[in-house]
């Protein structure tokens, strides 16, 4: 089974140890296609994700397509949370339409 993308990393804006340039450059290293930076939500109550963090991985994530000529498909996302019984995402910061980043 050939794997071409890693859809669930985190960044040092929450409980990651790289930035978003690190990660991107660690799924290239290891042969994949794409990569979502999916931090934790807007709903966590530790390592919350905020406007401005947000903001600052999306700039990011222009840079690094502005800086090369191959790229490989950058997903922004956010790790959903369920709350409650009932099962409601909360995205209380940005509209689903924000999410997604790519050429």
């Amino acid at each position: 089974m050939k794997f071409f993308g890693d859809y669930h990393t985190h960044t040092k804006e929450s409980d990651g140890k790289g930035s978003v340039l690190d990660n991107i450059l660690s799924a290239m290293d290891r042969g994949l296609e794409e990569v979502a930076i999916a931090d934790h939500s807007f709903a966590t109550i530790a390592c919350k994700m905020t406007r401005e963090k947000f903001e600052k991985q999306e700039r990011e994530i222009a840079e690094y397509y502005a800086s090369t000529e191959n790229p490989i498909k950058v997903y922004h996302s956010v790790e959903g949370n369920l709350l409650a019984l009932v099962a409601t995402l909360i995205y209380p910061m940005i509209s689903l339409k924000e999410l997604t980043y790519s050429t």
